[in-house]
């Protein structure tokens, strides 16, 4: 087989990318290194302590003046909510590798929010009453299914993957279809179909392919075999915010890493890499890798310049969209006198009312096309729709709920969402070829994954770039037996 035993290959090559802790550099040359990494989210951050540990020099420019990319703890709302990764699952080995490196306790999520009931056509129903709610209209044995369970509930039925790798393979092509086509061919009803759509991060299921989301699932499959009986099913979080990884990670890299230095234009040739930031700060390397999302990437003039495959994919791959409206209330616990568990999953404007544990806080998501639509208003403006669409699913809070702030993916300019989104068909013609090398350029960040999830597979991802540079051999993700 050709698969990777990571841990035999990270402490064989260049002496070992084992991540012993580094120190502040000293004496550190402003604009050259031996890698430029570009992008300072948990992607580039590993890439760059790997190939430090591999006795190589790094800068790493991060275009806004917060590192941390998608992590990010808001430690200035009540409650410091998560605007972004929190999850540390059973199978996360490099993100449990590194927070005991870094000394940063886990502890057991638990269940921050309470209970959930649903908002169906804009009147509530209690979990435990669905499968018999003249509310639920979908068919057969769908109807013991609550609605925010549907998707994973039909892939966990019928996923046809049985290794973390199938999605990759040549087998995997007939299943890059839409979300939407797959549904359908298991059988799901028209009312379920409608449920599934309402709830999906991407814009639209009939524009998604399914085969990202079976790769998923059969990853939180293995996961919650893996958990045991363990407390919360084995997922933890970090003590403190999630925050609290990168902001060490950062601490190790000291003054190798360079805050408001968006990239321009990365040229390349047989000398090496130049790279320019819009500060006109100019920095020279070997490499580069661009850990980035792809709406940053496409602003940068990259010479020379990519094409086929690649360039459609940096192109022309859509990110999606989440976008939450932090709310408090002054009702008490007014679930009680209402009758309805306290948060809320809907099929209406706002996919998700997660009311926190024993607090006043009230945090309203919203995701892909419904996420987009709000960030058409302005800040205000969400606060209000978002307070009377509340409040019209749940009258008792009427005239004791505020918005007290907003946060978007969409509105960070330098990320352009919260997560990649294949189009049907995409998969199997952009993967793996869209994150080959190109020149001196190598990629990382969780749109480049290959086994893994959630914030492992940012890890993944940036190991592999620096992997890539240290071995000088792309990092073959096929088995070939």
């Amino acid at each position: 087989m050709a698969t990777v035993n990571r841990r035999r290959v990270l402490s064989g090559v260049a002496g070992g990318l084992g991540l012993a802790l580094v120190a502040p550099s000293r004496g550190l040359d402003r604009t050259r290194a031996d890698v430029i990494v570009a992008g300072g989210g948990l992607a580039g951050l590993t890439a760059a302590l790997n190939l430090l540990d591999a006795g190589l020099s790094v800068i790493v420019l991060e275009a806004s003046a917060r590192p941390g990319g998608r992590i990010h703890t808001a430690y200035q709302l009540p409650g410091q909510p998560e605007l972004g990764a929190v999850e540390v699952g059973p199978l996360y080995a490099r993100v449990r590798d590194m927070a005991r490196r870094l000394d940063l306790p886990l502890e057991p999520r638990g269940n921050p929010v309470g209970a959930f009931s649903l908002g169906i056509g804009g009147q509530l129903v209690n979990m435990e009453d669905w499968p018999e709610s003249p509310l639920n209209q979908t068919v057969g044995d769908e109807r013991v299914v609550p609605p925010p369970a549907l998707l994973q509930t039909v892939i966990t039925q019928h996923n046809p993957l049985l290794r973390a790798d199938d999605w990759l393979r040549p087998e995997a092509r007939p299943l890059d279809i839409s979300v939407h086509d797959w549904l359908v061919a298991q059988g799901l009803s028209d009312e379920g179909l409608r449920l599934v759509n309402e709830g999906l991060i991407t814009a639209d299921f009939n524009d998604t392919s399914i085969l990202p989301s079976l790769q998923d699932g059969l990853r939180m499959g293995l996961a919650r075999t893996a958990a045991g009986s363990r407390p919360s099913g084995g997922v933890d979080k970090f003590t403190g915010g999630t925050s609290r990884l990168t902001t060490a990670m950062v601490e190790m890299l000291g003054d190798r890493l360079r805050v408001d230095q968006r990239v321009r234009a990365i040229a390349m040739n047989e000398a090496g890499v130049e790279i320019t930031c819009e500060s006109g700060a100019v920095f020279r390397s070997d490499f580069v890798i661009a850990a980035m999302p792809f709406p940053a990437l496409r602003r940068i003039a990259v010479t020379p310049a990519l094409t086929g495959i690649q360039a459609d994919a940096v192109a022309n791959m859509r990110w999606a969209n989440t976008s939450q409206v932090f709310l408090r209330h002054r009702a008490g616990d007014y679930w009680e006198r209402d009758g309805f568990a306290p948060s809320l999953w809907t099929d209406g404007p706002v996919n998700l009312y997660r009311q926190q544990v024993d607090s006043d806080r009230i945090v309203a998501v919203l995701v892909g096309r419904k996420a987009d639509a709000l960030d058409q208003l302005s800040p205000a403006e969400q606060g209000a729709f978002v307070v009377n669409d509340l409040v019209a699913l749940r009258p008792e809070l009427r005239g004791k709920v505020d918005a007290v702030a907003t946060h978007s993916w969409r509105e960070e300019v330098n990320i352009g969402g919260c997560r990649h989104d294949f189009r049907p068909g995409t998969v199997t013609r952009f993967v793996p070829a869209m994150f080959a090398p190109h020149a001196r350029m190598h990629f990382a960040g969780e749109h480049t994954r290959l086994l893994e999830i959630g914030m492992e597979s940012a890890m993944e991802s940036g190991e592999r770039a620096a992997l890539e540079i240290v071995s000088g051999q792309p990092q073959e993700p096929i088995r070939t037996s």
